[in-house]
């Protein structure tokens, strides 16, 4: 029996002799070894860049992914934002206010008095609004107990504002208030004068009836009224709303609204992974850019830590009693509330910080301060905080004291802290990443990263590029803004000798001298130590994730089939006399798109940073495919253009700007002679016009004088001059890529930062290290195109951290045998989302632990292709767990969920247990209706694509195939039956079966070749069928909350063996089946037994029976927590042999019997019954001698008792005490009681063990202790447990004869640097067992022979125990321990594993270990101990795996001389460990002792 995680506590001490019955505990739900477990860390890495302030959804993107760009409104696509996608509002009180749900099936309203919310978060929401709303649920204008409304985020009057354009003959009025047929908004703040960072005036929708595409793309100021214009840029009037919205209004509350207290508060990724409250919390920590230092580096915002839970209120950024956000903290949320534009000048329509100046070609830290995204810096700085040092880097320093201007300069109330360490040496196993979000690409970061942490970060850049085909001497051309040789900040081909040499991002931002360093200070975080001081275990890596919202410049895909190539806007500007230099976009209308042809108008400024930030010319590209497409465009007939050939025109349509001004696109995929930089059209500085709405420039003017006559109706003639000056025509045809682009700095750091290293090489060198999907992107690389995507990304980052896998469960392999098909199961699971996984690992023929071939999560069929069945208890008969068996269903679901309640209660516990059909469907793994899903409102399973399979914690996995159990000895017909059954079903499929908290119990196929595992993936570990007990039906609507917090379901081990039976309650005649009977563990008090035959074909008659507590024959019935036995009895019949398990309803300990025959006979006997928090753990059935046929049955209980029960037989079978009273009540074989003080019972959760003793009788072994109540865990008053070998020689056995063995010594230095281990001495007493001594003892401490009192002979009682069947192989009894651990890496606690001579308890003659790893079991496997002058090798009794955590059972593979036992830990990690054979094999089952 396996518990390492979920289990009960005696709240006071039990006291036997004169017996004060202890309350019992709660049953735990959570496995108790993660409340120990430290916190994971999340350093968020964010730039602060004027990126941040533009438009969510740009219009020019494929949000939807359906292959055509989005370049308006489109309502099927779910918009994120402050508003609901599922609401309407109106708008009173300067805000928006939701009133009523949108239509079914749309984001419509059917009056045309509201706004739709879908609607309204396309229209309005910003980068940075999106990075708000998801990581807190957004920027808080009002924050109260009783009110919050959400703000969007701070535009300048520049045109950083944006208008959004929604045109329709019909739909406007359903999704605003609006008549007419076209509506403009135009987001922007309003000011009179001063600096945009002093600007507290409230953020503006302004709304015009029309279409004014361009109202946010004029010369100076934007979404400016102009009564006077009657262009169609500008509108004359229209109406301002504030860029307000109310939310988490009762009964209207949004999606992300939370309870704190009686408030409703929006909440994101912080509060869902990061408040105090969560089971584990992820720490937060904030590096940023700066101000002050905008091209240098980055500034600590928060340290890592938890964001609520300080006794220091001014560490805690949220009140959870109330939600409210704490104003004063110096945090997270309040720095990113603060960010915003700066230096905008409203007086002067321009920007200050030194970046007035239009043309500008370089700038310092401290001026364009709203400019600069130096991410491998912020990075490194990041890197050294982790690395534990004390203080920032001087020249990053935004707060220095040197500076005339610090950082709350330019943004009042911005501050950095003090640096504290976020990884101290007690916390060094803390699982930490770094999450970097980018709003843009990086820029001014290769010039400062020298540092004092020993990182050579060019090395290792270099390092990544090798890896990536980045070689000196490679001929390969790169398109970059600077390569080895070349540094003209223009997108041409370079060459690069290493990645470390590239500058400026192409096509992007060439200019900017963003590099690729940020990747080899990833690859390095992630495979050198980071922390090498005193107390630092191990090596402490990192993980790194990227996520990259999209880049300023969007890149076109034009051309057919296999002819295609990229077309990315570009434009140049020039102040007389200075080089020319980039401009930057500030918008795109997508006039016509598709692969085909197109016509693309860009808005571009002429300065690369600052100036006045306005419009300063515009080009219009426009593009056809072959002669057909070019034949019909607007760019005229030209059937010339050859099939792959593309004709690209370029029109400088609009200028204001006294800068000269160079128009154009990068190519790239258009051969050599045209990939890179085109700037093909010259606009001199100074002519300034509007072609776009009738006017000529200047030099037109001059050349054509006649053309001043000539009216709009002559527009070929116009063009046509036109064309001449300011447009270029230009056929290109889709080639071979002459020039690379390479990648987002970002998807090489996630790459090679995120890798999971699972051939220990240091290299993502396989697809499955980086890319399990195979899509071609890092797993940890997240490219968010669409906003709305955002929550996903982050939240798939945040799930996989708080979540990393653990273990509780034992390994479990197909083979006992040591050879080239050995393959080891781990069963896993993820707190974070609470799934779970089953992978297959080859065993090596050296014992180590191969790579995971398969994982059974991967391999769950869509919902509609799943077997799965329940049990009808009125029928008695398998049925489908479907939504043609609703009914049936929702009565089992409310009769296990009301039984033995109050009446009172009844009715509501009903109804939150009732299914409906979507909630059959979403246990049957439909994702249709979960939260991330539109309309849906179930937990989100599918975050991280995880599949519907739940978590496995302590349910060990069952490997199934044919076995041979002997009974060809069994008399008469059923024995020769058996041979046949065993040639029937050699061929049967192999099958591994677990429990899982989703309700189930799953049976996985597995196939594999005697050469290994060859066999494709679709026939390993794929689902077969499952099984839902009855038991836990009542809490199965729990799985769909979204607030879910967890239970146990089938969380209890299942057992298999071939069985004689006769199916159906009528049938008499008896046939060979393949019984499996499991129990559901702490998820409920239920017992069932499958017909596993023939697994392929398993239907609903094969389930034979499932019982629970509301059985008449069940009522002692209580958490079923060991496993049962399936054991032939002396009546001829097989049996289900199992204790009544825990918090039973009369707290009795009782022993069952279930016959496997259709009539499903029970037995059972009272044990004990007079304290009233008894139960019994799992039994032993022992065959004496060797008939198969059970002789008895020894089970243990709470109370220390050791029972022995025997079989009385009179044409029917009884179970009766071996030892009874006068009375006929039973007495115990034993009673474990605690050293030096009787009084004290010591509990026997665990299966005990049986063996022949060599002087006669019967050796019983088992451990004491317990772990599943709450507060076992519990480390500050731990009661000392033992470990017994004691002998049933017909007499009952008392603990004073019985011989102590002791724990005398642990060594944590000699094998630790070879193998990881530390060992036990143990003592070597001799026990004869011709006297009176019926065994021996081990105390679970280390013995002190210096204390006279026998009470304190251990000088650290530390609460180790031992909740493990114990294991006998040959003259050896094995155990596992278990010991809880306080401390933040001690994963919950460690475990040893013992190993001693069975028959006396004490050491081995030889050490059983290899314990120094050289493959040979010798003197150098033992410890030198010198007593009196005279040195002595003894040999070990135990080991304790470092770093592994708690760990169960072994799995044990023998090979010819030696023998393999793996093990799977707390830790999640698995490992194994050479031994010696011992002098014979082991017990096969339960039937024969040895």
């Amino acid at each position: 029996m396996n518990r390492l995680g979920a289990q009960l506590k005696l709240l006071s001490v039990l006291l036997v002799l004169q017996l004060s019955v202890p309350a019992m505990a709660a049953v735990s739900q959570l496995p108790l070894f993660l409340t120990q477990s430290v916190d994971p860390r999340v350093m968020l890495v964010m730039s602060n860049d004027h990126q941040l302030s533009v438009k969510a959804y740009t219009d020019y993107a494929d949000l939807n992914n359906d292959g055509s760009l989005d370049t308006t409104y489109i309502d099927v696509i779910e918009y994120s934002g402050y508003f609901d996608s599922g609401k309407c509002y109106t708008y009173t009180n300067s805000r928006f206010q939701p009133a009523v749900a949108v239509d079914t099936g749309t984001h419509q309203c059917s009056t045309n008095s509201h706004w739709s919310g879908n609607f309204m978060n396309w229209a309005s929401m910003t980068r940075m609004d999106m990075v708000r709303k998801v990581l807190y649920g957004g920027l808080r204008s009002i924050d109260t107990t009783t009110d919050t409304v959400l703000e969007r985020a701070f535009l300048p009057r520049d045109v950083h504002a944006f208008t959004k354009v929604f045109r329709s003959a019909t739909d406007l009025n359903k999704y605003t208030p609006i008549t007419g047929t076209a509506i403009t908004i135009c987001n922007f703040t309003d000011a009179s004068s001063g600096l945009s960072k002093d600007v507290t005036t409230a953020p503006l929708l302004r709304v015009a009836q029309g279409y004014f595409p361009r109202w946010a793309a004029q010369e100076t100021s934007q979404c400016v009224w102009d009564p006077t214009d009657v262009s169609d840029h500008k509108p004359n009037s229209g109406t301002d709303y504030v860029a307000r919205v109310q939310v988490c209004v009762s009964g209207l509350e949004e999606d992300n609204c939370n309870s704190y207290g009686n408030n409703q508060k929006p909440t994101g990724l912080l509060q869902d992974y990061g408040e105090d409250t969560k089971s584990r919390p992820i720490r937060f920590g904030l590096m940023s850019g700066s101000y002050a230092k905008n091209k240098s580096g980055g500034v600590l915002r928060r340290n890592l830590e938890r964001i609520t839970g300080h006794v220091d209120a001014s560490k805690n950024e949220i009140d959870t009693s109330t939600g409210v956000f704490n104003t004063t903290s110096n945090g997270i949320i309040n720095t990113l509330n603060r960010l915003r534009i700066s230096s905008y000048n409203y007086t002067g329509n321009k920007y200050d910080s030194g970046c007035g100046a239009a043309g500008l070609t370089s700038f310092n830290d401290g001026s364009c301060v709203d400019w600069g995204n130096p991410l491998s810096e912020i990075y490194l700085e990041t890197l050294r905080y982790l690395a534990g040092k004390t203080a920032p880097t001087a020249a990053f320093n935004a707060f220095n004291t040197s500076l005339i201007n610090k950082d709350s300069s330019f943004i009042n109330s911005l501050t950095q802290v003090d640096w504290v360490d976020p990884m101290p040496a007690s916390e060094y196993c803390a699982d930490t990443s770094i999450l970097t979000l980018s709003t843009g690409l990086n820029s001014f970061d290769t010039d400062q990263l020298s540092n004092d942490i020993s990182i050579n970060a060019a090395t290792a850049t270099a390092q990544v590029g090798v890896q990536e085909g980045v070689v000196v001497g490679g001929t390969d051309k790169y398109l970059l803004g600077g390569g080895s040789v070349i540094h003209d900040k223009q997108c041409t081909a370079k060459g690069l000798g290493s990645l470390s040499d590239a500058k400026g991002v192409c096509p992007e931002v060439p200019s900017m001298e963003g590099g690729y360093h940020i990747a080899g200070l990833a690859y390095h975080a992630r495979t050198k130590d980071l922390r090498t001081g005193s107390g630092y275990i191990g090596d402490q890596t990192l993980t790194t994730y990227g996520v990259a919202l999209a880049e300023s410049l969007p890149r076109f895909l034009i051309g057919t089939g296999n002819n295609t190539l990229t077309i990315l806007p570009a434009c140049n500007a020039q102040k007389s006399g200075d080089p020319w230099r980039d401009c930057s976009m500030t918008d795109l209308i997508v006039e016509s798109y598709s692969l085909t042809e197109g016509s693309l108008l860009v808005n571009w400024e002429d300065s690369t940073w600052g100036g006045d930030y306005d419009m300063d010319g515009v080009v219009r590209l426009e593009y056809c495919v072959g002669p057909a497409a070019c034949a019909t465009t607007s760019l005229g007939a030209d059937v010339n253009v050859g099939t792959d050939e593309i004709r690209i025109k370029a029109s400088a349509v609009q200028a204001f700007a006294g800068h000269s001004l160079k128009f154009g696109y990068v190519l790239s995929g258009a051969g050599a002679s045209d990939d890179g930089l085109n700037l093909v059209v010259d606009r001199p500085g100074g002519d300034s016009y509007n072609f776009l709405e009738g006017g000529y420039p200047s030099s037109l003017t001059a050349l054509y004088p006649d053309y001043l006559d000539l009216t709009h109706s002559d527009s070929t003639a116009i063009q046509v001059a036109f064309d001449g000056l300011y447009s270029h025509t230009k056929v290109v045809a889709a080639n071979e890529f002459s020039a690379k682009l390479l990648k987002n700095p970002l998807w090489y750091a996630a790459k090679y930062g995120g890798f999971n290293d699972t051939d220990n090489n240091s290299l993502p060198n396989l697809a499955s290290e980086w890319d399990k999907n195979l899509d071609g992107t890092p797993d940890t690389f997240f490219q968010v195109t669409n906003p709305a995507e955002l929550t996903k990304s982050l939240g798939a980052v945040l799930s996989d951290v708080a979540g990393r896998v653990a273990s509780a469960s034992a390994i479990t392999t197909n083979s006992t045998r040591l050879n080239t098909s050995a393959i080891a199961f781990q069963a896993l699971f993820n707190s974070a989302d609470w799934s779970g996984e089953l992978k297959a690992m080859p065993i090596n023929s050296d014992g180590s632990v191969g790579t995971v071939v398969w994982n059974a999560a991967e391999n769950i069929p869509v919902y509609g292709d799943r077997n799965i069945f329940a049990w009808d208890p009125v029928n008695k008969t398998g049925v489908s767990f479907e939504t043609t068996n609703a009914t049936l269903i929702n009565a089992l679901a409310v009769s296990a969920a009301t039984a033995s309640l109050d009446p009172a209660l009844v009715s509501a516990a009903a109804a939150a247990a009732s299914l409906s059909n979507d909630q059959i469907k979403y246990l049957r793994g439909d994702v249709s209706k979960e939260d991330s899903k539109v309309g849906g409102s179930f937990r989100d399973r599918t975050l991280v694509g995880s599949s519907p399979l739940g978590d496995v914690i302590n349910s060990d996995p069952l490997f199934v195939e044919t076995a041979n159990f002997g009974y060809t000895v069994l008399p008469n017909t059923e024995g020769t039956a058996y041979a046949t059954h065993l040639n029937t079903t050699g061929s049967r499929t192999s099958m591994l079966y677990v429990g899982g908290n989703d309700g189930m119990m799953h049976a996985f196929s597995f196939g594999y070749t005697p050469a290994g595992l060859s066999t494709p993936a679709s026939v390993t570990g794929t689902e077969k069928f499952n099984f839902i007990p009855n038991a836990v039906f009542g809490n199965l609507s729990k799985l769909t909350d979204p607030n879910y917090q967890h239970n146990y379901f089938v969380d209890g081990s299942a057992v298999f063996s071939d069985a004689y039976i006769a199916l159906g309650a009528n049938n008499t005649t008896k046939s060979w089946r393949t019984v499996l009977v499991g129990t559901t563990g702490a998820g409920g008090k239920g017992i069932f037994a499958l017909d596993i035959t023939d697994p392929d074909s398993f239907s609903a008659s094969n389930v034979l029976w499932d019982f629970d507590s509301t059985h008449a024959s069940f009522g002692d019935l209580g958490y079923t927590l060991g496993e049962a036995t399936i054991a032939r009895m002396p009546d001829g019949h097989f049996y289900a042999i199992f204790g009544n398990g825990y918090q039973s309803s009369s707290g009795n300990a009782v022993l069952y019997a279930v016959n496997l025959n259709g009539s499903n006979t029970v037995l059972s006997i009272v044990l004990e019954a007079s304290s009233g928090t008894n139960g019994l753990s799992s039994p032993l059935p022992v065959d004496a001698d060797g008939d198969k046929i059970v002789d008895a049955i020894y089970a243990g209980d709470l109370l220390g008792n050791m029972w022995k029960v025997e079989m009385r037989t009179s044409g029917s079978v009884e179970l009766v005490s071996a030892f009874p009273q006068g009375s006929g009540a039973p007495e115990p074989l034993f009673t474990a009681t605690q050293t030096g003080d009787a009084t004290v019972r010591q509990p026997i959760t665990a299966q005990p063990e049986a063996g022949r003793n060599d002087e006669g009788g019967t050796m019983i072994y088992f451990g004491t202790g317990k772990y599943f109540e709450v507060g076992d865990n519990d480390v500050t008053t731990p009661k000392l447990q033992t470990f017994y070998g004691i002998r049933d020689n017909g007499s009952q056995v008392v603990r004073t004869n019985l011989i102590q063995q002791t724990i005398n010594a642990e060594d944590s230095t000699t094998f630790a640097l070879l193998t990881g281990l530390n060992v036990r001495l143990t003592s070597d007493k001799d026990v004869d067992y011709t006297g009176s001594t019926e065994g021996w003892f081990m105390d679970l401490g280390l013995f002190d022979s210096s204390n006279a009192d026998p009470a304190n002979h251990f000088t650290a009682t530390i609460g180790e125990r031992v909740i493990n069947q114990p294991i006998l192989r040959g003259d050896r009894v094995i155990f596992t321990t278990l010991i809880p651990a306080a401390e933040a890496c001690g994963f919950g606690g460690s475990s040893w594993l013992m190993e001693i001579d069975a028959q006396t308890g004490s050491r081995l003659a030889e050490t059983p270990f290899d314990a120094n790893g050289d493959g040979y079991f010798t003197d150098a496997d033992k410890v030198s101990v010198t007593v009196n002058n005279v040195t002595t090798l003894i040999s070990l009794s135990g080991f304790q795996k470092q770093g592994l955590g708690m760990f169960d059972n072994p799995a044990i593979l023998e090979g010819s001389k030696k023998e393999v036992k793996v093990l799977g830990g707390s830790s999640g990690g698995i490992d194994s460990v050479l031994e010696s054979k011992s002098n014979d094999g082991g017990r096969q089952s339960w039937q024969q002792l040895q």
